[in-house]
Formats: structure tokens, sequence, C-alpha cells
């Protein structure tokens, strides 16, 4: 049976990899349905995916080699942009791909230096065998595919969405999806909360730390045009989808999450006052006050017995410490890391008995995973990678900051502002390498190098000066 679903699910992609082409071609305002297809799909990870060599029981972010319709999406694109190469600008090397190739090389060359597969030492444990112990054989050559196919698929939305989404009508795509998105997350949150006792909601995106943060880097794209938009109702209605997303991450109960949004919110509204000081604006963040202090009083009995009884911050702190030394070793003992996603396989094998970290864990820090798993090469290539963005954002935003256009500045704000609220995240959360975040935040990366790429070609350029022979000193 699973053969015939396979089969159906290859042919199934053929034709709509080819019709959804055809179409573009076609009829060209189909290319930016494809694209908002291709957001509004990472919100439902696993009803548009199939995954193949699975090992659901074994703790990483990625558990098999995923298919999922942002690729599909993202393919389609990207036989669009190419075949049209001739009536728009192509740049075939995006800024920050460099990084990202020289990060995906070494985690290549990492995977080719590991080990094969080994018996799980858990697996007869009198206490761990029905939860780490499940994944009975720790398949080390196989989990640094998972990552590294995922590494790829990520790179092709990053070139996708740095060649297509260039223009104003692509941008207004982005926000529209992104307001529908945060209604829908908050009334399904809310009902999950309130409707079905759950404590801690995720909402359908996996963890509920992904799903924080998958809200997050929305609501911080969002806030911007709040502060931009003239129209009293439209801006009521965007200052209404940043409190969604407040609302979703305060209902995952979630310590790191709430406090980047709070960091997010403290950079940007300074910032953004500058340029659109005006009573509309005083009015809704006295409004916004307001509410963030209701929601608070509301939520500070949940909160407190989170962050003191059910899961202490010392306590927590203390486990991620232990992790990061877990991390440290395994660095210091393979030259270019344990190789990607095996991070739990060794902590079982080796390091958490020497670290006295919590057995089958993972460091939640994304530069001390990063650094286990590919070794301090791999770590300078991913640091390598953010610090380029972060120098092309604040290019960009200097840039944009002395414009007239509203939409132009507000984008690479928005992207700016979602990066600083995930900057946090890469530090104290893993949610960077969960599938639907790892996608979004290559398409608003994506968005903000496009933005780059936008003020680079609309410099003049010089012509060569050409130097007559007959002109040349005898």
């Amino acid at each position: 049976m699973m053969i015939y679903k396979t089969l159906a699910f290859w042919i199934g992609s053929i034709i709509f990899i080819l019709y959804g082409y055809s179409s573009c071609r076609l009829y060209k305002p189909f290319a930016y349905f494809i694209f908002g297809l291709m957001i509004w799909s990472l919100t439902w990870p696993d009803a548009f995916s199939i995954t193949f060599f699975t090992q659901p029981t074994y703790k990483m972010a990625t558990r098999g080699i995923e298919v999922h319709l942002v690729d599909l999406c993202s393919i389609v694109l990207f036989l669009y942009l190419i075949r049209t190469s001739r009536n728009r600008q192509i740049h075939s090397i995006p800024p920050t791909t460099l990084p990202q190739l020289a990060f995906i090389l070494v985690a290549i060359m990492s995977w080719m230096l590991v080990e094969g597969s080994v018996a799980n030492p858990l697996a007869t444990h009198p206490k761990l065998q029905f939860t780490l112990g499940m994944t009975r054989v720790l398949e080390l050559n196989m989990y640094p595919l998972y990552e590294i196919s995922k590494l790829l698929r990520g790179l092709l939305v990053f070139w996708v969405t740095a060649n297509f989404a260039r223009d104003a009508k692509a941008i207004r795509i982005v926000v529209f999806i992104f307001s529908v998105l945060l209604m829908y997350f908050t009334a399904k949150s809310l009902f999950l909360r309130y409707g079905m006792g759950i404590h801690r909601v995720s909402a359908g995106i996996g963890h509920y730390n992904n799903f924080n943060t998958f809200v997050g880097l929305m609501g911080a794209f969002i806030l911007p045009w709040a502060f931009a938009t003239k129209n009293i109702f439209k801006s009521a209605v965007y200052w209404m989808l940043i409190l969604c997303a407040l609302v979703c991450i305060i209902l995952t109960i979630s310590r790191t999450a709430l406090a980047a949004f709070g960091l997010m919110c403290i950079v940007g509204t300074p910032i953004l006052l500058l340029r659109y000081l005006d009573m509309k604006n005083l009015f809704f963040i006295f409004l916004g006050c307001l509410a963030v202090a209701a929601i608070g009083l509301k939520s500070a009995d949940a909160l407190l017995e989170r962050f003191t009884q059910l899961n202490p911050t010392a306590a927590s702190l203390t486990q991620r410490t232990l992790l990061n030394n877990e991390a440290k070793m395994m660095a210091r003992d393979f030259i270019l890391g344990v190789g990607m996603g095996n991070f739990s396989a060794w902590s079982m094998l080796r390091y958490a008995a020497l670290s006295q970290a919590e057995v089958g864990n993972f460091a939640h820090n994304s530069f001390y995973l990063t650094m286990a798993e590919v070794g301090y090469l791999g770590l300078a290539a991913f640091v390598m990678y953010w610090l380029r963005y972060i120098q092309i954002g604040w290019a960009t935003f200097r840039q944009r900051i002395h414009e007239s256009d509203e939409a132009n500045f507000c984008t690479i704000m928005g992207v700016n502002l979602a990066v600083v609220f995930l900057l946090p995240q890469l530090w104290f959360q893993f949610t960077y390498r969960a599938t639907p975040v790892y996608m979004l935040v290559h398409i608003l990366l994506g968005i903000g190098v496009a933005q780059y790429l936008n003020i680079r070609d609309a410099r003049p350029k010089q012509a060569p000066q050409r130097v007559r022979l007959s002109r040349l000193p005898s």
C-alpha cells in the first residue's frame, strides 16, 4: 500500500509542477499565487508533506527526508524565473548564497566522516527503553542526510524569494498572508487553550516553541506597517495583529519567545516613531500598553507557575549549560563535528554520561548545536552567514530610511525586526532547525536580500573608459 501512496505522490507532484509552470507562463499573475501558496503551505507542515526514510522516535529537529508543498512551489517558481530571465534581472548568486553553500559543503564533509549504524545502548535500559530506547538502531550515517536535504531545500526557497519578491505586489501578498495567518492562529490558539483545555498550544506547527517563533516572525514583519499606514482602520487592524502574535506567544508560555518579542518591540518602536510620530500611533501605543497589561494580569498565574514551579528558570539554565558543555566536548573530539542531527545519538552513546546532561537531548543553543555537529569550521560558516545578512539589512535600512517610499522602508524594517526577534531564539532555542521556521526565515531573508538587490540594481553603472591607441604617447 505504501508503494502506491508514494507513486501517487510523485505523479501528483510532477503534475503540479508542470501545471503550475505552464500556468505561470500563460498567465503571469499566477506566479504570485504560487508564491503566496509557498508561504501559506508552511502553516500545515504535516498535511502537505511526505517524509522518506523517517525515524519518528529519534530526538532531532528533522526526522526524515521531507518533501513539502513549499518545495514544489519553489521548483515551479525556479523554472518560471529561469524561463523568463530575459524579461527580468536574475541574480544567479544573491548575497548570502556563498556562506550558505560553504555551510552546506562543511555539513557534507562532516557527514562523509561519520560512522555507520550502531545499536542504541538505551534500548534495554529499564527506565528509558520506552522513550529514547524506542530507536533501537542509531543510523548515524542517515541523520545528517535529513538535515542536509533541508539545507538544500532552504537554499532554493531563499534563491527563489530573493529573485521573485522584488516588486510591491509580492510584498502585498506577504503582508496579506501573514495577516490572515495571525488571525487564524490566534482564534485556534484561544480555542485550544480555553475550549479544549490544552495548557501550552502549538496550533499545528509542531512543538510549541516552533509555533511561538513562527508567529513572532510574522508579528515582527507586520509591526512597521502598523506605524506607516495612514488609514486609521487599517492601522488598527495591523495593531490588532501585533496583539494577536503576542497572545499566541503567551499561550505557549515560553520565556525566550516572550522576551524576544518584547526586545523586538523595544528596538523597533523608537525607530518607527522617529519616522511616523503622530497622534494615531501614540494613541495605538497607549491602547497596546493597556492591552498588554490586561493580558499580563490574566496570564500572570500560568506564567509564574511555569517559570517558578513546573520548569524553574534557574534549573532550565543549568540544564542548557550542561548541554552546551556536551557540545564543546563533541567539537573537541571531532574536527568536523559528529554530523548534523547526530547530537542526540552521541549524547546517548557517550557524552551524557560525561557531562551529566539529560540523556538523548540536544543543545538548544543553535550556535553550540552547530559547533557540535559540524565543528568550528561549520560554526564559522554559520556565523558568517548571519553577519553577512546583518550587514545587508543594515545597509538597506540606511538607504531606505531616507526615501519616501513607505512600502520599501516597511519591508526592510520588518525583515530586520524579524531578525532581531530571531537572534535570542538562536541563542536559547533550537526552533530555527524546525522545517516551518527554517523555511519562513529563508523567505524573510530572501525578501530582505531582494530589497538590497533593488537598490544595487538601480545605481547607475559607469561604462568602462576606453583609450584609443592613437592617443597613447609614442
